[in-house]
């Protein structure tokens, strides 16, 4: 709260205010950077619980578990959550078809107004299968399934794929194979369109907020559509779409600005907490460039012509360093290790195709190494006891038992893995073990588990969503040609992390470099 005037206090009390008093069927809210978004969405929800029926409950969904436990942990423990459902979009779409997929009769009918898939459907001859991921060809590059994620509703040969790829999504479910993917939204989708679903639904939620909003891709998009029609619940949709960074995996920051044009009352948080305000100005002068001038003597944000040891020694509280890249993140990191109290974390890669075993389960494998590694943490708040880990588990394997992964007996990593894995469906080699058990004497890829207090960190600008520090270096490589919105929303996430100060480097790239320029005069 260090960037908090009294005007500025008096325009976010009267907008979040406005929010949490809002009834409107429909809300869309546009929350700028530390503009204490999920304060808003709590005490909207809490006031909601003290009003609705006691048998009632709301839904609360986020992206990653982080974000949706932390939201359940500032909610009133006074106040009776156990009818209402927080938690991730991925993990309410799983409930809703475990809940209603043994009464419905649509298991060969995924899509709307598509006949019976044709189990012996023909591929285009571009396409071949990769791993179980369908590769099509375009513009003589692959195209991934993040792709098609990203350009379904654009192409109609890439619709033709994907209804391929939903039988034998299908065909798994029916063998109780459930896979986190697109088809299940479609699926979803149609249970929603049952009275039996309507009447359940109906009688149990009064709201749903979304957080995060910008992200939608076009089936969660296409889903939340579906529950809007055909149920009477209240819907919330909170976000920014100038951070929306993930267009690559499928983000359609456009459709959640569309939302105005659906019966979605527009309501904002125009002012930020956590930014200098010249950091704000500069963070929208990105998209508006003709902004009147402002803080040309009073500035925090800053062009740097180069980085070195002296000036990050000088540099006064806590400091990120971000990077468009991994390569740059770590080149940098082995920089300055030596000398500079800094760390660097990344997830753990290995070689595809040596070891696929670990890419196939890699979400699951990733979350019993944060419970290994955490599980007696140093630091009580950071500790991973085995009820946080078990809804996780039980999505796997409904029969799990807490003896079975209890830590006490296995201080062994490989031992721990190796007893692990096979309980959950997973099989992996011991190679993949011993592999894994190489990468985490690496302090890189150990802290990307293991949780540490470090208040200096290098990462990329996508790692660095929903963070914040007292001070933020940008370092721009010459990846971006033009100057496009990728490049800005990506610009924007880095500058708004930043609480105090912000130099920004741009590396061997003159248009990039005049961009910054213009912007910062």
């Amino acid at each position: 709260m260090n960037n908090i005037s009294d005007d500025i206090k008096k325009t976010l009390d009267l907008e979040q205010e406005e929010i949490i008093n809002a009834n409107d069927k429909y809300i869309f809210v546009s929350a700028c950077p530390g503009s204490g978004k999920t304060y808003t969405i709590v005490k909207k929800i809490e006031k909601e619980l003290n009003e609705i029926e006691n048998y009632q409950g709301i839904i609360a969904c986020s992206f990653t578990r982080e974000a949706s436990e932390d939201l359940k942990s500032r909610i009133n423990t006074k106040l009776d959550i156990e009818n209402s459902f927080i938690g991730t979009i991925d993990s309410f779409v799983k409930d809703i078809i475990c809940m209603f997929v043994n009464r419905t009769l649509i298991l060969n009918n995924l899509f709307e107004n598509q006949v019976v898939i044709d189990k012996q459907i023909i591929f285009p001859e571009e396409c071949i299968k990769i791993n179980g991921n369908f590769i099509i060809k375009k513009n003589g590059k692959p195209l991934t399934i993040n792709e098609l994620t990203k350009y379904y509703d654009q192409n109609q040969s890439l619709r033709t794929i994907g209804k391929k790829y939903s039988y034998d999504w299908l065909e798994k479910l029916k063998d109780n194979q459930y896979e986190i993917s697109f088809p299940s939204y479609f699926f979803a989708t149609k249970i929603i369109k049952m009275q039996i679903f309507q009447d359940w639904f109906n009688s149990k939620f009064t709201t749903l907020y979304v957080d995060e909003a910008q992200d939608l891709n076009f089936f969660q998009h296409y889903f939340f559509k579906a529950i809007k029609e055909n149920t009477n619940i209240n819907i919330v949709m909170v976000g920014d779409a100038n951070q929306s960074i993930y267009q690559f995996r499928g983000a359609r920051p456009e459709l959640f600005k569309s939302l105005v044009n659906y019966g979605y009352n527009k309501y904002k948080i125009s002012v930020s907490v956590r930014c200098h305000p010249s950091i704000i100005y500069y963070a929208n002068k990105i998209y508006e460039m003709d902004l009147q001038k402002k803080y040309q003597g009073d500035s925090h944000v800053k062009i740097l012509s180069e980085l070195d040891i002296k000036f990050l020694k000088k540099l006064k509280g806590s400091s990120f360093i971000l990077t468009e890249s991994n390569k740059t993140a770590q080149d940098t990191y082995e920089l300055y290790k030596d000398d500079y109290d800094i760390i660097y974390t990344k997830k753990i890669d290995l070689d595809n195709k040596r070891f696929n075993d670990y890419y196939e389960n890699s979400d699951i494998i990733d979350e019993l190494l944060k419970y290994y590694l955490n599980y007696n943490n140093d630091l009580d708040k950071y500790k991973y006891p085995y009820e946080k880990i078990e809804p996780i588990l039980l999505n796997c394997n409904i029969k799990i038992k807490q003896r079975e992964f209890s830590l006490r007996d296995q201080k062994d990593l490989k031992k721990f893995l190796r007893n692990s894995c096979p309980k959950l469906g997973i099989l992996l080699s011991m190679e993949t073990i011993n592999e894994i058990i190489n990468k985490l004497e690496d302090k890189k890829y150990k802290y990307n588990y293991y949780i540490v207090e470090k208040e200096n960190r290098i990462m990329t600008i996508h790692s660095s969503k929903g963070l914040e520090s007292d001070n933020v270096v940008i370092i721009l490589d010459n990846s971006y040609n033009k100057i496009n919105n990728e490049f800005k929303n990506k610009l924007f996430v880095a500058i708004t992390r930043a609480r105090n100060n912000v130099y920004i480097l741009s590396k061997n790239n003159d248009g990039v470099l005049q961009f910054i320029n213009n912007l910062l005069n």
